[in-house]
């Protein structure tokens, strides 16, 4: 199957975090076309490619945030759902290693619920990531070369009380956990003059209340803070622990996920040969990003090595918004630049 005939198939695939069985079919049959074998561990699609005395892992996450985009092509553009975070990145990756061979040792993992809590990568055997370089497909704009991430802290807040009668001044869940939430900014208070970026908090969930004359017994809050580089995860939990601690023994707190900040090689030979891939694809200078976001490229800097990169095609802006689309012609150009990278990389 040819490239745009591809993407537009795998682009009309609903696959939100939790559901990526068919999509993983979809790139487990792509695959066979090409006569290329595959793994299933744990939910995750693994396939090998080329030998050689240097080992590329290029991975991409199969999985969606929640939310139907129907799927429209209106001239060189497409729109719909992981079109650019991160499906487009992923294809890519697979059509430029499927390019040719580059005397290296390609592994592709297609992983599951990035946009959870990272189940896929956190779950794939240590020695099959063990690489010496690392691509992630994620949308860097094609000139663009992604280096750092911010971490992440998402945790679950509960807080129980009972019920009552609203016209009674009792003590009121929802109350007690929009008090905590406006607690939760202290961790602004955070010394980051070393870091890059900023501490950001937001409440991404709210639930409570079962009736409006009746005050509420229950409520949960999910919560998701950024983290800059510069500050680790822990310091940033212990502080969340400080908070409510002091506000009261009726609070709950769940961890749901964590990874620290990562801040990779901005002089490793990956880096290098992507800058010289854009600068003769492209004709102007390549960026060097740092994402406000974060990516399974957080958990493999720690596990591994900081010889990681991200890349794909796509703005960014539209990350988890209703406009995501993504230019054919940009797609095209992002395997074409991916290629290359890997051919330069190949000869250093």
């Amino acid at each position: 199957m040819e490239p745009i005939k591809t993407l537009e198939e795998f682009l009309k695939i609903y696959s939100p975090s939790g559901n990526e069985e068919k999509a993983i079919d979809f790139l487990k049959d792509l695959f066979s076309e090409f006569g290329i074998e595959t793994t299933i561990i744990e939910g995750n699609l693994i396939a090998r490619i080329g030998k050689g005395y240097k080992k590329v892992l290029l991975c991409g996450h199969v999985d969606t945030v929640p939310g139907i985009i129907p799927f429209k092509k209106e001239d060189d553009i497409i729109f719909a759902r992981g079109s650019v975070d991160a499906k487009t990145s992923l294809l890519a990756l697979i059509f430029a290693a499927l390019k040719k061979d580059y005397n290296l040792e390609l592994k592709i993992a297609c992983v599951i619920g990035e946009e959870s809590e990272n189940p896929g990568i956190l779950k794939i055997n240590k020695e099959l990531l063990k690489s010496d370089y690392a691509i992630f497909g994620e949308p860097s704009n094609l000139d663009g070369v992604v280096i750092g991430y911010r971490g992440r802290v998402a945790l679950k807040i509960t807080c129980r009380t009972s019920k009552a009668h609203a016209s009674k001044e009792d003590m009121n869940a929802i109350k007690e956990i929009v008090d905590l939430l406006k607690k939760l900014e202290e961790l602004n208070q955070i010394d980051v003059s070393k870091s890059i970026n900023s501490i950001t908090v937001n409440p991404v969930l709210i639930e409570g209340g079962i009736a409006n004359n009746v005050i509420p017994d229950f409520c949960k809050a999910i919560v998701d803070v950024r983290i800059p580089i510069g500050i680790n995860a822990l310091n940033v939990k212990n502080k969340i622990l400080e908070i409510i601690t002091s506000k009261n023994s009726l609070i709950n707190i769940e961890w749901l996920s964590e990874c620290d900040p990562v801040l990779a090689n901005k002089s490793s030979p990956l880096v290098f040969a992507f800058k010289k891939s854009i600068a003769k694809m492209l004709k102007r200078k390549p960026r060097i990003v740092i994402k406000s976001g974060s990516s399974d490229m957080n958990y493999f800097a720690k596990n591994f090595n900081l010889n990681c990169i991200s890349y794909g095609p796509g703005n960014p802006r539209y990350e988890h918004t209703d406009e995501e689309h993504v230019s054919i012609k940009d797609f095209l150009k992002s395997i074409e630049i991916i290629s290359q990278s890997l051919s330069f990389l190949s000869e250093l």
